[in-house]
């Protein structure tokens, strides 16, 4: 690249430009400044790719993780990246491999539309990335309203030995209802049974006990 910019600089430079007068010098000074700074920049700009990053892989991520309930839209999200590993800018195209069973708009907001499984794919450049979806008759604003059963916190505390973890369970229990998680749902309420059948304090068994059955009958509603 240098050699061909110095034959296009000796090219303007014919010997006669020595009598040239002092205006015409002007111009031809300019005009080969600016030639200068054309080459100098295809000589250190054109040898980069134009094209950018090629797409190798796409991702596909969802808030909801892998499960949503029939009624409920979650949001699908995509990322490109190219065989370094590096984010690729890419715009999406969505699909859904059943639509009768959950629909995905071309912003990849997926809504659920009967129980059963459908892949949703985004695609860009000619590659993919897919996430399958179980849509379940998960009934959300039911285990909500028996979350909400003012017997919870007269037995939680009571508790002695389980009282901060089963809080804990049930405090993102209930915000996994808020966010239609329902995969974090389910291991939120069934971390009480697993409190009650791990529970060695005499006082805390049956306040466990009673729990769980508030527990199971969520989890009975999610339709898993």
């Amino acid at each position: 690249m240098t050699l061909s910019i110095a034959v296009a600089l000796m090219a303007m430079l014919r010997p006669g430009d020595r009598q040239l007068r002092r205006g015409d010098h002007r111009r031809r000074s300019w005009r080969l400044f600016g030639a200068i700074a054309s080459l100098a920049a295809f000589a250190f700009g054109g040898c980069r790719d134009s094209v950018g990053p090629q797409v190798a892989t796409i991702v596909v991520t969802a808030d909801i993780d892998t499960i949503l309930a029939t009624g409920r839209a979650a949001q699908l999200t995509a990322v490109a990246k190219s065989q370094s590993g590096r984010v690729v800018n890419a715009t999406f195209t969505w699909t859904s491999s059943d639509p009768a069973i959950a629909t995905v708009s071309a912003t990849g907001l997926v809504q659920g539309v009967t129980a059963g499984r459908a892949t949703i794919t985004a695609e860009a450049t000619g590659m993919t990335g897919s996430r399958v979806l179980r849509v379940v008759a998960a009934d959300l604003d039911a285990v909500r309203t028996v979350l909400a059963d003012p017997l919870r916190p007269h037995l939680v505390s009571r508790l002695l030995t389980a009282r901060g973890s089963v809080e804990g369970a049930l405090a993102k229990a209930d915000q996994a209802v808020a966010t239609g998680n329902i995969v974090a749902l389910n291991q939120s309420l069934s971390t009480v049974a697993v409190e009650a059948s791990a529970a060695t304090d005499a006082d805390d068994r049956p306040l466990l006990g009673t729990l769980v059955l508030l527990t199971d009958f969520a989890i009975r509603l999610l339709h898993l």
